[in-house]
């Protein structure tokens, strides 16, 4: 129960790593509000897991000041910001990537993340408060056919570094990163679905498998926790062994 009475959000809660790491933070105890751009899943999640939950798009300025509002008026206040949502547009060789597709995966990547940060750190308790952002194995190496989705967690990293520096010295809170490797969800499905991709990827790990949603999200709970009260600005690398460093 190390997360008791804590207030937990989740963005992408909904599903895959981010409705795990809900469902984990929920059995130590938290306060979880998932968001999610789609209605139906956030109904959907509240109803099955017994979480708050907010419709967001964590691209909308709207929507992320509709999650704020909520937040500060039901709780007053955030222990823990999980910043899970992403997509992922291009599959393939980057010179075929739409410019507009480059810049969704940007804009939701990345500037939400930084956007949803700054718009919650107000609300966050010094000291007692940790933001935890979902980068990927793809971001120390980026490569087809998943390039560029890589080059924008890549910047994420360095966002990572930045708002540790930044926050820590003004806020006292801690920012850190999970880069997962290949996941068995359905966002990630084109890298396992079809045996010979899902052998290859298999191969490129030193424990010879995909990996599973509750393996990500226990690293999370832990950078979250004051098991981790001296750790901020890394990254914990969560990918079967696959070689990834910058």
């Amino acid at each position: 129960m190390r997360f008791l009475g804590k207030v937990v959000i989740v963005t992408g809660g909904t599903d895959g790593i981010g409705l795990a790491t809900a469902i984990r933070f929920k059995n130590e105890g938290a306060i979880v509000v998932v968001c999610s751009r789609k209605s139906e899943a956030v109904e959907k999640t509240k109803n099955v897991y017994g979480f708050d939950g907010v419709v967001c798009n964590v691209s909308s300025e709207e929507d992320r000041q509709g999650l704020f509002k909520h937040v500060k008026d039901t709780y007053g206040r955030v222990n823990v910001l999980v910043l899970n949502a992403a997509t992922s547009l291009s599959f393939g060789l980057s010179i075929d990537c739409e410019e507009t597709r480059w810049d969704k995966m940007m804009d939701t990547n990345l500037k939400s993340n930084w956007m949803m940060s700054k718009i919650m750190i107000p609300l966050m308790c010094p000291g007692n408060a940790s933001i935890v952002i979902i980068s990927s194995y793809a971001g120390y190496n980026p490569d087809t056919p998943i390039g560029v989705y890589g080059v924008t967690k890549t910047a994420l990293i360095g966002l990572i570094r930045l708002l540790a520096n930044e926050y820590g010295r003004t806020y006292n809170v801690r920012v850190n990163g999970v880069a997962p490797g290949v996941i068995e969800t359905k966002f990630s499905k084109t890298l396992w679905e079809s045996k010979e991709i899902r052998s290859i990827n298999e191969k490129s790990t030193a424990l010879g498998r995909i990996g599973h949603v509750d393996e990500v999200a226990g690293p999370i709970l832990f950078l979250a926790s004051q098991d981790a009260s001296y750790i901020t600005g890394e990254v914990i690398m969560v990918t079967g062994g696959i070689p990834s460093r910058l």
